[in-house]
């Protein structure tokens, strides 16, 4: 958690793709303070988007975060991605859904809310 699905209508060349999951990584991190860990990317593609959609980006997120910082990853993700993939974002689309923490689990063990992982990771023992 949290989880990228990034959807195309077109099949995305591989180092694309890296360069994507490693952006997405870095936009989340850099604005939410949370483990790199815990970012999780996705690629479907060849699917069948909406009309004018050739890019998806559907995030599913810790709830608790304001809604000017979920806004704030919208706008820089979405603008990187136009720019390393080549789609223009007027064919793009982003959603972005909240999930409450105790709904998720990383390792078997139910992640902590946003603000609290320095203490999670250390009574885990997971690298941050």
């Amino acid at each position: 958690m949290p989880l990228y699905t990034v959807s195309t209508r077109e099949a995305l060349d591989g180092d694309v793709k890296a360069k994507l999951a490693m952006m997405i990584t870095d936009v989340h991190c850099a604005h939410t303070g949370a483990p790199r860990t815990f970012v999780q990317v996705y690629f479907a593609q060849n699917l069948p988007l909406a009309e004018a959609v050739d890019l998806n980006v559907q995030a599913s997120v810790r709830a608790g975060r304001s809604e000017e910082l979920n806004k704030q990853v919208e706008v820089d993700l979405m603008q990187q991605v136009a720019d390393l993939s080549g789609i223009s974002l007027n064919h793009m689309s982003f959603s972005l859904f909240e999930v409450p923490a105790s709904w998720v689990m990383e390792g078997g063990v139910i992640l902590p809310e946003p603000g609290e992982e320095a203490e999670w990771l250390e009574k885990h023992g997971h690298a941050g």
